[in-house]
């Protein structure tokens, strides 16, 4: 039996965490205008990084952590 490598305790690539705004969208399912606005409003964590807007996902993972959530 292989080792099942998809729920690791390693630490993610830092590549990984910084990803264009047009890319975390499409992997959340969300339209890219309004993950844009959300960026631009301070929602998301985001840095520039010369011409492109990155979303931090490590920053957005660490404050969804300490969020209470309800069922």
């Amino acid at each position: 039996m292989e080792p099942d490598h998809t729920h690791s305790n390693a630490p993610p690539n830092n590549r990984q965490d910084l990803e264009t705004i047009e890319h975390w969208s499409e992997r959340n399912g969300i339209e890219f205008q309004l993950a844009l606005a959300w960026a631009v409003n301070g929602q998301l964590p985001t840095v520039r990084i010369g011409d492109r807007r990155m979303i931090n996902s490590a920053l957005l993972r660490r404050w969804l952590v300490t969020q209470k959530w309800t069922s």
